[in-house]
């Protein structure tokens, strides 16, 4: 991850130089379009390498990390513990009760010692070491500050780091999503609960670290699942159903389905009515035609498109993230999110790099220099002509490569202390 921060650091300068100078500009067109696509893998191999590490412990972190005490002796309906000793529970009041009207509510749930009704149910913070390095989400909360620290630390274009924040949300959401609607065990009120307050503090984290906050806006599928599972055995009438799915317009029916066929209910938990359930297999059903039919319109609108592609470039501006139009309007069909998929890259334009490189204060910090040994190589190749030159630099540069190609990625070890001040990177041979 540093290697790859240093080289978008550099590529990002060298094209900021190339387009600054008027002369330049013009002559390394076809240059500028080499280093912007270099950019672009190079971010891409940095977002493949954070999302590696936070894979590995993203569901014991974020899915069975416990905040709430008491919700493991939760019994459920069919379920057996034989040598493990519970207490019933008393059968929560429902009447007047309306999940639309209380959607908002649910959404707030949170960590907060600002008079919440669930603060006197938290646990106190840990003491022994062993408690301390327990999966949880601060392990996902300290990847993120790593990450966030080594492209600071490499002076990347805060747009570009925007970017990469950007990408690693949206995959923490689709994979967080894809693994509470594929395992049962999941698919339950206390779970939806214990799930929702651990997703509130990846959002105290962007918050506290001043970033921007339509990154919580890709959350916005993921929470819209935990509150449809909160929710979910309250819908006893047909119109409270209707009105909840209108609301949570960012789950489709083949979602709703697959909750409607493995939610587990808790001892004494009100099952919704078989009307409900006959609508949402209709509403799935029709959905499912739809699906067919948009895929036969565009393979026939692919074809006749084919032969008047237009290449466009690649707006500047990053697009609004997990709000807006629901999955009716975008087409969003499918069961499962599509993590992998890459959101829209964007380079930063003369003028954005020129405010980041080009003010009084930093002035002084990016002004380009060549080292007078490249110039006296530089000026023998004048002279003898380029191609030995060239031939001589790329042979050097391939040596020292080579000396420090056996170090493994294990080597970078990132680490963070509890308040996240004193950040320690090992492993890092070289220097900006």
């Amino acid at each position: 991850m540093t290697l790859l921060s240093f080289w978008i650091s550099n590529c990002t300068l060298l094209l900021y130089y190339l387009k600054k100078d008027p002369g330049l500009a013009i002559a390394t067109i076809e240059y500028q379009l080499r280093i912007s696509e270099l950019l672009h893998e190079i971010f891409v191999l940095l977002v493949k390498d954070a999302q590696r590490r936070i894979d590995k412990i993203l569901e014991v972190s974020m899915l069975e990390f416990d905040t709430i005490p008491g919700l493991d002796d939760v019994r459920f309906e069919g379920e057996w513990r034989v040598f493990k000793h519970f207490s019933l529970r008393s059968k929560s009041p429902v009447n007047n009760y309306s999940p639309v009207a209380n959607l908002q509510s649910s959404t707030s749930l949170k960590r907060s010692s600002s008079g919440s009704i669930l603060a006197p149910i938290f646990r106190a913070p840990p003491s022994s070491p062993r408690q301390r390095s327990a999966p949880s989400p601060r392990n996902v909360t300290s990847l993120l500050s790593s990450t966030l620290f080594v492209l600071q630390t490499y002076e990347i274009h805060p747009m570009i780091i925007e970017q990469v924040m950007c990408q690693l949300f949206y995959f923490m959401s689709c994979e967080l999503f894809n693994k509470i609607l594929s395992k049962k065990k999941y698919l339950c009120r206390s779970k939806a609960m214990q799930i929702r307050l651990n997703v509130s503090a990846i959002e105290d984290w962007v918050r506290t670290n001043n970033l921007s906050l339509s990154l919580i806006n890709h959350f916005q599928p993921l929470i819209q699942l935990l509150q449809l599972l909160m929710c979910w055995s309250q819908m006893t009438d047909f119109s409270i159903l209707v009105q909840t799915t209108k609301e949570l317009n960012l789950i489709n029916p083949a979602q709703l389905k697959r909750v409607s066929k493995n939610y587990r209910y808790e001892v004494n938990e009100t099952r919704i009515t078989e009307e409900c359930q006959q609508y949402i297999l209709q509403l799935e059903e029709d959905t499912e035609r739809r699906k067919k039919r948009y895929s036969t319109e565009s393979i026939r609108s692919d074809r006749s498109d084919a032969s008047s592609i237009i290449y466009l470039t690649v707006s500047p501006t990053l697009p609004p993230c997990g709000t807006g139009p629901g999955w009716e309007d975008d087409d969003d069909l499918m069961e499962m999110k599509d993590s992998e998929m890459l959101l829209p890259f964007a380079i930063p334009t003369s003028t954005e790099m020129l405010a980041n490189y080009g003010g009084q204060e930093k002035e002084g910090e990016f002004i380009p220099l060549v080292p007078d040994e490249w110039m006296e190589k530089l000026d023998l190749g004048m002279r003898r002509g380029p191609s030995s030159v060239v031939e001589e630099l790329t042979s050097q540069w391939e040596a020292e490569y080579n000396e420090n190609e056996d170090y493994d990625d294990d080597d970078y070890d990132i680490t963070i202390d509890s308040n996240l001040q004193n950040l320690q990177i090992s492993g890092i041979t070289g220097s900006i």
